[in-house]
């Protein structure tokens, strides 16, 4: 079976467990080492795992094997040799997984959560190669990884990304670092290695990457200390122009991104004085010249040890434009209200002096010659005489629109408990009239205008006197409650109500819901009211009652 020379070699190393077996693991020969050591092995009996070249682990060791003529001869080692390690039960104890293997490549051990990652136990492990534990398309890689590791020398390292099969056939993504392990002479022989399982992580890398490129905003990530681009999202390339090769390695200054030098030096320096910046507006010069506006916001942060900027950045160019356009307009819009209010002001002003005079006349002609102009000349005069007195009306609620400004407003503390004695007052002849009763409840301090507020309050409360059912006793409730920062004041009555259709139509210009005949009126009160609460940072609403009549609602500030 074998030679002479073989025989003698085996016969000097007697001391050591051998067997001899052919090409396909049947043990042929046992010396009397093996035979003390290893009883499960005689000859006739097969090595069940054994594979030509590869070690085999058995119960008592590690056979290892060595090529003779015809066959192989196992050697038994009872434990690894020239592999300094930490006993396993400490290296269960570390919650990464952690492997050692020989020169070979075959595993000499591995702990608990390496042994779980792989989704086997540590019996099926030790002792087999890449080739017995993964894919044949993979395994050659993962040897060759090995091979360049360990001809690397003592001190050589890798630390690389890879994707493998763990637990049950799933794809994970995993990170190696590796080094070689040394004997007491420097010599490599094998190595460890730990694994960390970054699949979570490198999922949200990849969504992070899509986000940061999907992103419409531009995203700029630089050294803090050198200003240098670290990365930029396509946003970046498209907003200036630039490729992102051309963009990394440099600084804004060295490609000309800012406006100006100056425009850089305010922004560090507002950037330094608040820590970080939001919606800062800023200018960019783009790779074609072109300047535009821009609106960023820029934090430090740390990333991979180093301190970084990170940058968002949105072209307000068109915006601008529009604020522009829309100053303008309302800058124009503004000129042309106050043109307006001027002439309707000096229009007013000027009409009253033609409706005095045909109110003068009238009663001139009726008194002079009444009894001559016969009962139709009479019933004509009348008739001339109202008019120009409805006339004069309509004039002198213009007259009080058009003044009603909140640049002209006098803003004071008002006590409205005391204001509305004075309303009262003004209305004492039809609450008299009518017989009304008006219930006052607790009103607060307001910050207002003391003549304009007591204008909305006459308006309120007659129109709650004049909106009755003929020959029914008016009842008018006054109120108030806090609202946040404002007070709400409401006034209700007892009247003939208003069709929640018309909720917001009568506080239009000359929105009567009823004939000048039915209820008098120039139609402007309302809009004069609605004007004045507006002017103080109000506002005026009809709320449909709990019963018959009308509420009116508005706000003050407190």
């Amino acid at each position: 079976m074998t030679d002479l020379p073989t025989i003698h070699r085996l016969l000097e190393r007697a001391g050591t467990p051998v067997l001899l077996a052919d090409g396909g693991g049947m043990v042929e020969w046992a010396n009397g080492a093996a035979r003390a050591a290893l009883p499960a092995f005689p000859a006739g009996t097969r090595l069940e795992g054994f594979r030509p070249g590869q070690p085999l682990a058995v119960a008592e060791g590690m056979l290892v094997p060595e090529a003779v003529e015809g066959g192989w001869a196992l050697f038994l080692e009872r434990e690894a040799k020239d592999l300094p390690f930490l006993p396993d039960h400490i290296l269960d104890l570390v919650p990464l997984p952690v492997f050692w293997k020989d020169r070979r490549g075959v595993y000499r051990g591995c702990n608990r959560a390496f042994a779980t990652f792989l989704g086997r136990s540590a019996h099926e492990i030790v002792g087999k190669s890449v080739f017995d534990l993964s894919p044949p398309e993979f395994a050659a890689k993962y040897q060759a990884m090995d091979e360049a590791l360990m001809g690397g020398g003592p001190d050589a390292v890798q630390r690389y990304e890879w994707d493998v099969h763990a637990d049950g056939g799933l794809v994970r993504r995993v990170l190696f670092h590796k080094g070689n392990l040394v004997d007491g002479g420097g010599r490599v022989v094998g190595l460890a290695g730990m694994v960390l399982d970054i699949t979570d992580l490198h999922r949200m890398e990849r969504k992070f990457m899509t986000v940061f490129n999907a992103c419409p905003d531009v995203i700029a990530i630089t050294d803090k200390a050198t200003g240098r681009y670290l990365d930029v999202n396509d946003a970046f390339q498209a907003a200036l122009g630039y490729g992102r090769d051309e963009v990394l390695g440099r600084t804004s200054l060295e490609l000309g991104i800012w406006a100006g030098p100056e425009e850089r030096s305010r922004m560090l320096a507002a950037l330094a004085e608040r820590g970080r910046l939001v919606n800062y507006e800023t200018r960019f010069r783009r790779r074609d010249g072109g300047v535009f506006t821009a609106l960023i916001s820029a934090e430090t942060t740390i990333l991979d040890g180093a301190d970084c900027l990170i940058m968002v950045g949105r072209d307000i160019s068109e915006r601008k434009r529009e604020e522009t356009l829309l100053r303008r307009t309302l800058d124009e819009l503004h000129r042309s209200n106050v043109e307006l209010e001027r002439f309707a002001y000096v229009a007013a002003h000027d009409l009253q002096e033609p409706c005095r005079t045909i109110c003068s006349f009238a009663q001139l002609l009726e008194r002079r010659c009444g009894d001559a102009l016969g009962e139709h000349g009479r019933e004509y005069l009348d008739y001339l005489a109202s008019g120009a007195r409805r006339m004069r009306e309509l004039i002198q609620g213009l007259l009080s629109y058009s003044r009603v400004d909140s640049n002209t407003l006098r803003f004071e503390a008002v006590a409205l408990n005391h204001l509305m004695k004075a309303v009262l007052s003004d209305l004492a002849g039809a609450i008299g009239q009518t017989d009304a009763v008006v219930c006052i409840g607790e009103l607060p301090l307001v910050r207002g205008d003391a003549v304009q507020l007591q204008q909305v309050l006459v308006n309120l409360l007659g129109n709650a006197l004049k909106f009755q059912p003929p020959g029914q006793q008016p009842r008018v409730e006054v109120d108030a409650c806090r609202l946040g920062d404002n007070w709400q004041i409401t006034v209700r009555d007892n009247g003939i109500g208003i069709d929640p259709q018309y909720g917001d139509q009568i506080f239009g210009m000359f929105r009567r819901l009823h004939g000048s005949g039915a209820y008098p009126g120039t139609g402007i009160g309302l809009a004069l009211v609605r004007r004045i609460v507006e002017a103080h940072g109000g506002r005026i609403w009809v709320d449909p009652p709990s019963g018959q009549g009308a509420m009116f609602r508005f706000t003050l500030p407190a």
